[in-house]
C-alpha cells in the first residue's frame, strides 16, 4: 500500500480491511504489519478481534529487523531514502513519487524550465543524500536494486544495499514477541500514538 504520504487514505483503506476480516470463528486476532507511518494507523480499531501492531515508527524499522538496527544503519537520518522490493511498485502509485523516474529534462518539458528545475530540486535532488536498498533475496530483487542504484547516480546521492532482517517479523508472527515490541489492543480499542511510539 503506497499511502505513507496520505495518512487519511491509508487509515481508510486499513480500516476497511480490518472491518472486512472480523471473523472470530476463523481468527484469534489480527496482526497489522506496519508502523505508525505518519499517523496512518491512528484511530484504527478491530471491532470483534484483538489487534496487534509492532511498536515501530514505520516499515524501515520492521524491515531492518529492529528500531535499534534501523538507528545503527542511519535509516532515519535526514536525506536518507530507504527503499525495498515494494518501492518499485509503490513509485508507480505514490503521489510523492510521481516524478521519481523522470529526468530533470522531462520535468522541465512538462512544467517549463524554471518550474521544472524548482520541482526537481524540491522533490528529489536537494532532499536525498543517500539511498539504502533493504534487500531480501538479492537474486530476485536485481531489478529493484539496479533501479535504486541508477536513481542514486542520477541525483548524485550515495547508495548502499543492506540485508533485510526478518527477526522482528518472525518474533511477531511466531510467539507474539515480548510486550515491549508489540502493541496489543482488545477488540474495539483504538490505536493511538503513545501505543506505538514511545521514548521507552
Amino acid at each position: 500500500m503506497a499511502r505513507h504520504d496520505v495518512p487519511a487514505a491509508m487509515r481508510r483503506e486499513l480500516q476497511g480491511l480490518l472491518d472486512s476480516h472480523q471473523r472470530p470463528e476463523l481468527f484469534d486476532g489480527i496482526l497489522l504489519l506496519c508502523g505508525w507511518c505518519g499517523g496512518g494507523v491512528d484511530g484504527l480499531r478491530s471491532g470483534k478481534l484483538p489487534l496487534s501492531i509492532p511498536r515501530a515508527h514505520d516499515c524501515r524499522e520492521i524491515l531492518a529487523g529492529s528500531s535499534d538496527r534501523c538507528r545503527r544503519l542511519g535509516l532515519h537520518q535526514p536525506g536518507v531514502l530507504t527503499v525495498s522490493a515494494g518501492w518499485g511498485r509503490q513509485s508507480q502509485r505514490n503521489p510523492a513519487m510521481v516524478y521519481w523516474d523522470d529526468s530533470p529534462d522531462d520535468i522541465c518539458r512538462r512544467f517549463g524550465a524554471d518550474n521544472g528545475i524548482f520541482l526537481y530540486q524540491q522533490l528529489i535532488a536537494d532532499k536525498i543524500s543517500r539511498i539504502v536498498y533493504l534487500a531480501g533475496d538479492r537474486r530476485v530483487e536485481t531489478e529493484g536494486i539496479n533501479h535504486s542504484r541508477r536513481v542514486a547516480a542520477r541525483i548524485g546521492a550515495g547508495w548502499q544495499v543492506k540485508q533485510k532482517r526478518l527477526d522482528w517479523i518472525k518474533t511477531l508472527t511466531g510467539n507474539g514477541g515480548p510486550a515491549g515490541i508489540i502493541c496489543r489492543k482488545s477488540a474495539g480499542q483504538a490505536i493511538t500514538l503513545p501505543d506505538i511510539v514511545s521514548d521507552g
